[in-house]
C-alpha cells in the first residue's frame, strides 16, 4: 500500500488519503500503519492509513445510502445468519433508488451476489 502511495503521489503531486477496505470473513485486528526501521541508525519511516474492516462494520448503517460501493460493501459487512434476507433486500431497494445505467448496476449486483447468495432451501422452507 505504501509503494501505490508514493507512486500516485509521484504521478499527480497531489496529497492523497490512503485508505485500506479489509474484506475478509472473521474478525480480526489490522494495523492501520506500515513502519521501515534501519538497523544501527536512527532512520524511522512511518506509514499510516485509514482502515474499514468490514467484518466490524453494522450493514444497517449503509442501508439508506446512496453510494453504489457502500450498497455492494454491504454484502461483507456484520450480519448475523437471519439477517441476510434483509441485507439483500435492502441492497435491491438502494439498487433501485439510484437508477444506475445498467452496466454499472450489473458490476454491482454481481460483486453483492458473489459475497452474499441466497439458496433456494431458504425460501421454499
Amino acid at each position: 500500500m505504501y509503494l501505490y502511495y508514493i507512486m500516485i503521489y509521484l504521478k499527480f503531486r497531489k496529497p492523497v488519503l490512503p485508505i485500506a477496505i479489509f474484506s475478509y470473513d472473521g474478525l480480526k485486528n489490522e494495523p492501520d500503519q506500515f513502519v521501515v526501521k534501519v538497523p544501527h541508525f536512527m532512520v524511522v519511516s512511518e506509514f499510516h492509513f485509514l482502515k474499514l474492516e468490514l467484518a466490524k462494520m453494522n450493514w444497517q448503517k449503509f442501508m439508506r445510502s446512496n453510494n453504489p460501493a457502500a450498497a455492494a460493501l454491504m454484502s461483507k459487512m456484520n450480519y448475523s445468519k437471519r439477517e441476510r434476507v434483509q441485507v439483500r433486500l435492502a441492497f435491491i431497494r438502494q439498487m433501485i433508488g439510484m437508477h444506475l445505467e445498467e452496466a454499472r448496476e450489473s458490476m454491482i449486483n454481481g460483486f453483492f451476489e458473489t459475497y452474499l447468495q441466497l439458496t433456494r432451501k431458504r425460501w421454499i422452507n
